[in-house]
């Protein structure tokens, strides 16, 4: 799971802000990427 948040990290910043919505709700992180 760190791995992946950090590979996001790397790639766009905005998928940072992102990951830290997620880290706020992470029931929703979950159902909006099940791919993921």
């Amino acid at each position: 799971m760190n791995q992946a948040i950090r590979v996001l990290l790397t790639e766009d910043e905005e998928s940072a802000t992102f990951i830290t919505i997620a880290m706020t709700m992470p029931h929703n992180f979950t159902e909006s990427n099940p791919d993921h």
